[in-house]
């Protein structure tokens, strides 16, 4: 397959037309993306396996964290690298998929996996180098809620991920808060950059401590929206009058 073939394998038009409504970041680290792919496409690389080195570079970027003590500072920045490797690749094996006319159900759900995956072991490994099993249960609490149980309301529609629960300050904050640029894109950075400059352990837990403070804080606010929204369905339903028995027919029984 040639390079122009596999533009137009990987770029369909859902393709562009879901693209296009990225931001300009994305939607140029999504056209990187694509032509990397066709690099491991060439290599004879399939999706699953863009996928599963996507998580061998997380999971290694993950351990250096943890390992900083063991390890030069310098590291440190091999780290975030790898974790910066591991969220790119999430860009490419889609592309991959498409040009091997490959996609299924399960790719999807691996392909989505990968970036959650990175963002949920960020913070827990924050709680860890803060050497405190307090921090480690507030790491552990505040993972579970931003990425795993932010996404049990998405995928029920119990929380729409474009119409946020209010268009206050207070949501633009979440939203940015929990957003893959600052996930993916700053925690790593500010992660290394607090190792190479010898503050750690005050970073990771303050970071811990804001997370859970803005974790709980979304969690509340969402479940109110829902039960507001609950209590509004149950209004707008009609209620049937209950028979008057005096407008009843009288029959008699002969």
């Amino acid at each position: 397959m040639t390079y122009q073939q596999f533009l137009e394998a990987a770029q369909t038009p859902e393709f562009v037309a879901a693209t296009a409504k990225l931001g300009a970041i994305r939607r140029g680290i999504t056209w990187v993306g694509v032509r990397v792919g066709f690099v491991l496409f060439r290599l004879g690389l399939s999706a699953n396996q863009v996928s599963l080195l996507g998580w061998l570079f997380g999971i290694g970027g993950l351990s250096l964290f943890c390992w900083y003590g063991q390890l030069p500072r310098w590291c440190a920045v091999i780290a975030a690298v790898c974790c910066y490797a591991g969220a790119f690749l999430d860009f490419c094996d889609g592309a991959v998929a498409r040009a091997r006319k490959s996609a299924n159900e399960i790719g999807g759900i691996i392909d989505g996996i990968t970036t959650d995956f990175i963002r949920s072991s960020l913070l827990v490994v924050l709680g860890i180098v803060a050497r405190s099993a307090a921090f480690a249960i507030v790491a552990l609490v505040s993972a579970y809620i931003v990425v795993w149980l932010r996404n049990q309301f998405i995928w029920s529609g119990l929380y729409a991920s474009e119409a946020r629960p209010s268009k206050s300050s207070a949501s633009s904050i979440f939203r940015w808060a929990f957003s893959v640029h600052v996930m993916i894109a700053v925690l790593p950075l500010a992660f290394a950059a607090a190792i190479v400059f010898g503050c750690v352990q005050s970073f990771a837990r303050s970071v811990s401590a804001l997370y859970l403070a803005l974790s709980i804080a979304w969690f509340w606010l969402a479940c109110n929206d829902f039960g507001c929204k609950a209590s509004a369905n149950r209004e707008q339903v009609p209620i049937e009058k209950p028979l008057d028995h005096q407008s009843c027919p009288v029959v008699e029984l002969k």
